[in-house]
């Protein structure tokens, strides 16, 4: 049995587990928005999209990036299964 306060290899103590959990917060990364991806205009080029829809960082997000920053735009992939529907 090992002494009280002292951990194994395989344990993260409580301050650094605290520090990590604050670091990769969504909280602590700014202003957020709701990403969906399937309605989205810059999903081809999006680094953080997913198939459901999530909040994000603003800093992530191509809508927020300046203008010569940003993927290039196409339709997104709702517009394009109304069209295909659609017969256009």
């Amino acid at each position: 049995m090992k002494p009280q306060g002292q951990t194994d290899d395989y344990t993260t103590p409580e301050g650094q587990w605290r520090r990590l959990a604050r670091r990769w917060s969504i909280r602590d990364q700014g202003p957020t928005t709701i990403c969906f991806a399937s309605l989205c205009r810059y999903a081809e080029g999006c680094p953080s999209k997913t198939q459901h829809p999530r909040r994000v960082p603003q800093h992530r997000c191509p809508r927020y990036w300046p203008e010569g920053q940003r993927p290039p735009a196409g339709l997104s992939a709702y517009v394009l299964k109304l069209l295909e529907r659609s017969g256009a």
